[in-house]
């Protein structure tokens, strides 16, 4: 601590008191470390609460299916204001299925790594060896809940509740172990493990009570970790009739209508959820990311491209309504969920914390993955987690300074049987460098998105060094 000499003997005074004030608190230091002394006034403050956390992944939204990505039909103006506000990642990749996506994500290691590589048959269980982020963070004094979908196991020791998760409330909508009827309306979910009826359609269930955790979590000494995972847009394609109306009065037949409905409708609650953290005076001190966890699942029903399923007439209503030309409504990119070309794996990533001194709105296409964000997360919250294997890296200096990320090789693979296979469908990827194996009967092809974002010149003939490397690193 600096101290300034003052030449009258009243200054001098109130400088030795200072001193001492600083010594007392000094010694309290020792057992309090969550204090600092401020140099220009000597009064103690409490050290920063460390960031909360807020984690929102949606269910087979593909990167196409928002308004800011080549998409002027569908309605998405609160997510497009997120992003306008956060560092976007543009080359950012996770499995093409949900339950690998989610393994990854929480245990930063590849989903074959992670023992999670289908949606079914026993292999989308996370084994309860993992010490995966919700533990980590609970470990450091973090408060931690899921709300919405897991995928990962819902009998003990799979469970969100035994995997770090200190409160609970989920689902199994679509799947087979969800509560019988469930239709996304007025459904039965689990509460820490106890049925319990809720009345609404499943999103706006997810995100009321998202805001009512964090009403409370505002209140308490320690910060959270919340994980709002929702099942929309994922199949069966539902949604209140307010949010469905406006798309078929647009022309869509009834499932891009639905699909559209259900993303319009994660949008308004998107709009909820952030109001309540500024009511609750959270939002500059939290981390808020936004992201998906595969592909589209209409570009998948569509050939990889709904546009398909616009008739001429209705194309020419659109594009004289919103002064756009219709080109793609899958951002260019080739199929959508399930699939190794980019369409299937490629998601938009957002990242927010207006405390964290982290750099500029704006956008970032170094190659990056869902195993990337456990590091990031544990660099930005400054956690020191012993034993964390991870495959991924932190994203910190690139998101704070622009440091570009290293030269890297990731990989994406569909296996979906019940044992790994691998010939199954893959994806090596390397900068904008493509390695593909579409399907478990085809060839291996080679693309360069920079050139060719759709995926539809194979130049693997031309570049004979190039797959051999990526050969070998596969």
């Amino acid at each position: 601590m600096k101290l300034r000499v003052y030449s009258t003997p009243l200054k001098k005074l109130n400088v030795l008191m200072l001193v001492f004030a600083g010594v007392f608190t000094l010694a309290g230091c020792e057992e309090n470390s969550g204090s600092v002394i401020n140099e220009q006034t000597g009064k103690v403050l409490e050290e920063a609460k460390k960031p909360n956390i807020i984690l929102v992944m949606t269910d087979d939204q593909g990167y196409g299916d928002f308004s800011m990505n080549n998409n002027p039909i569908v309605n998405t103006p609160n997510i497009e204001d997120l992003a306008a506000e956060s560092q976007r990642f543009t080359n950012f990749h996770v499995d093409p299925t949900c339950s690998p996506t989610r393994a990854a994500l929480l245990s930063g290691q590849y989903s074959l790594r992670a023992g999670v590589w289908h949606t079914v048959m026993g292999r989308h269980m996370l084994s309860d060896e993992h010490h995966i982020l919700p533990e980590i963070l609970g470990d450091a004094g973090y408060n931690t809940a899921i709300i919405g979908k897991w995928h990962l196991g819902d009998n003990y020791p799979f469970r969100p509740q035994d995997q770090g998760f200190q409160y609970v409330l989920s689902h199994g909508v679509g799947q087979s172990p969800d509560y019988w009827e469930n239709d996304q309306f007025d459904d039965i979910y689990y509460l820490n493990g106890k049925e319990k009826q809720y009345n609404g359609f499943a999103t706006d269930v997810w995100f009321d009570e998202a805001i009512s955790y964090i009403d409370g979590q505002a209140k308490q000494e320690n910060p959270c970790f919340l994980y709002l995972s929702t099942n929309a847009p994922h199949t069966p394609w539902r949604a209140p009739e307010k949010y469905i109306e406006p798309y078929r009065e647009m022309g869509l037949e009834e499932d891009l209508a639905k699909f559209y409905g259900m993303i319009t409708n994660i949008d308004d609650n998107m709009a909820r959820l952030r109001k309540a953290m500024r009511d609750n005076k959270i939002e500059d001190n939290t981390i808020f990311i936004f992201m998906t966890d595969n592909g589209s699942s209409m570009a998948t029903k569509s050939n990889g491209e709904p546009l398909h399923r616009l008739s001429d007439e209705v194309k020419l209503a659109i594009e004289a309504k919103t002064g756009k030309k219709l080109n793609t409504l899958n951002s260019y990119m080739r199929d959508g969920k399930a699939s190794t070309y980019e369409g299937g794996h490629r998601v938009p990533f957002f990242i927010r914390w207006p405390n964290g001194n982290l750099g500029e709105p704006g956008e970032f296409s170094d190659l990056s993955a869902h195993v990337d964000l456990l590091p990031t997360l544990l660099d930005l919250t400054g956690i020191k987690a012993k034993e964390i294997d991870t495959d991924g890296i932190s994203l910190v200096n690139l998101l704070k300074d622009g440091t570009a990320l290293p030269d890297r090789t990731m990989v994406v693979t569909n296996q979906r049987v019940l044992d790994p296979d691998p010939q199954r469908p893959y994806s090596v990827m390397q900068g904008n460098w493509r390695y593909v194996h579409g399907t478990a009967t085809g060839g291996v092809e080679l693309y360069d998105l920079s050139t060719d974002p759709g995926q539809t010149n194979d130049i693997s003939a031309q570049h004979p060094e190039r797959v051999a490397n990526m050969t070998k690193a596969y």
